[in-house]
């Protein structure tokens, strides 16, 4: 048997496996499914010494800086499959100069720099890409997942969906309990041969957003 332990959410979960059987108050479970380290644990990347990942979860931190060197543009990109997008969320992005910068690139939403803190950002297609100025004294936290929009939704989110194939469905704003802006795109895609026809059974829009 064995036991890993992780902190999620300030939550100590712990994990058993057992290579044949265990027993929980005196059930006992045959051939459990086999976990990975990577099921827990996502691979670990660092910015400005690896460039791309394929992984469908991971992490994202700095590498160490050597302190008095110049600033270093470093960039990372995710590849997801076809068909898949990238959703990506900081704990922790700081800038120890004004002039150093954090941004993601093809994430739906038009301005992520830097990325709102635990806030969700999704890529419009199987890519997301990070660019960076960064010095020493500068901080890094991100973990990103992969996921697939299951075939026949049709009901959709500003901000959380990107894309679409459907003949039919509806777009809502993404829940936001508090009040902040937020720029994002979606787009629909028909056949070379058809068209696209929106209405909008309600609109109501604060602090002069638009929609264009």
């Amino acid at each position: 048997m064995t036991i890993f332990s992780e902190f999620h959410f300030g939550l100590l979960v712990l994990l058993v496996f057992s290579n044949n059987s265990y027993s929980i108050d005196g059930l006992t479970i045959e051939n459990p499914v086999q976990l990975s380290r990577d099921d827990y644990c996502p691979p670990q990347y660092k910015l400005c010494s690896d460039e791309t990942a394929t992984t469908p979860t991971g992490k994202i931190t700095l590498s160490n800086l050597a302190v008095g060197n110049s600033p270093k543009e470093c960039y990372f990109d995710i590849y997801a499959p076809v068909g898949q997008y990238v959703q990506m969320t900081c704990s922790d992005v700081f800038s120890s100069v004004w002039t150093n910068y954090f941004s993601l690139r093809g994430t739906v939403e038009t301005f992520a720099s830097p990325p709102v803190l635990k806030r969700i950002y999704t890529s419009y297609d199987n890519r997301m890409g990070i660019s960076s100025r960064v010095t020493s004294g500068d901080r890094v936290n991100c973990n990103w997942e992969m996921m697939t929009v299951p075939s026949g939704t049709t009901d959709f989110k500003f901000c959380i969906h990107g894309r679409t194939k459907a003949s039919s469905g509806t777009i809502r704003p993404v829940d936001m309990s508090t009040g902040e802006t937020r720029w994002c795109r979606f787009f629909i895609e028909a056949p070379s041969n058809q068209r696209v026809q929106l209405s909008c059974s309600t609109m109501k829009l604060n602090n002069s957003p638009r929609v264009t």
